[in-house]
């Protein structure tokens, strides 16, 4: 048996963001997650039900030992394939 999750809500209302909408995330789930400014976060809907899901992206960061040009080309790859890492990152 393992620990039970303890699960943070809070209610907000949709409010106007420029030409998008918005909903602010509750100052008690920003502290328990640590959620900073610039943090991204990957959002999606299941039409059908109405659930929207909110994942933080996780980063990635290059290991040491790599050249300059290893890093350069990574980019480039990264950057060339973007596209396909993501239809794959869906699947």
């Amino acid at each position: 048996m393992g620990v039970p999750r303890m699960q943070v809500k809070g209610y907000r209302k949709a409010g106007k963001m420029g030409n998008s909408l918005g909903i602010g995330i509750p100052k008690e789930i920003v502290e328990k997650l640590n959620i900073q400014p610039g943090d991204e976060f990957e959002v999606s809907a299941d039409p059908s039900t109405g659930v929207i899901t909110i994942r933080p992206v996780k980063k990635i960061t290059l290991g040491e030992g790599l050249t300059p040009e290893m890093r350069e080309e990574l980019k480039d790859i990264l950057k060339r394939y973007e596209n396909t890492f993501r239809n794959l990152k869906d699947r």
